[in-house]
């Protein structure tokens, strides 16, 4: 029990940090909060459920990236935010995420943000911010798969990390 409450820490501790960075980059410039709101799903996923098929690197990038493009098309297609353009973003990227095999809930979001803000002079610069966090996101999974490789070669896991913090510091 006590472990698992240190690796809950330590996952949230991960996910303050990197939402707090994601914010502080990418805030100011992304036209819709409900793009960053995607994005902190899959940084849950990521640290909440690594060992998740929807966790790996393939589904975060390839989902996230099938995400933008989709909802991102539909809003050149359908102009304005309608229930319709909603819909149709978010089962085109479903429909798509599902064929290609990376499917990653949170990149439904992705595709409804851009129809959200479809006919906004912001969507274009949206799409090409998306694509630098989602690439952001693939770099940050990456890292906390090198992180976990290294630790489980030198026998270290994440859950008993505090440990070996402890017996560092002794």
């Amino acid at each position: 029990m006590r472990e698992s409450v240190f690796v809950a820490l330590e996952r949230t501790l991960l996910t303050l940090v990197t939402i707090s960075l994601f914010v502080f980059l990418y805030g100011q410039i992304l036209a819709s909060p409900i793009l960053l709101a995607a994005f902190a799903s899959s940084v849950f996923i990521v640290f909440g459920h690594p060992e998740s098929k929807m966790a790996s690197i393939r589904s975060v990038v390839g989902g996230q990236m099938v995400g933008a493009i989709t909802g991102y098309g539909v809003s050149l297609v359908i102009p304005g935010f309608t229930p319709l353009s909603a819909g149709i973003a978010v089962a085109a990227a479903t429909l798509f995420m599902i064929l290609l095999g990376v499917q990653h809930p949170p990149a439904a979001g992705t595709s409804m943000s851009f129809v959200y803000n479809a006919g906004g002079l912001s969507s274009g610069s949206n799409f090409w911010m998306a694509i630098v966090v989602i690439l952001s996101l693939s770099f940050l999974k990456i890292i906390f798969k090198t992180g976990d490789w290294l630790l489980h070669r030198t026998g270290k896991e994440w859950s008993n990390l505090h440990k070996w913090f402890k017996e560092k510091a002794n």
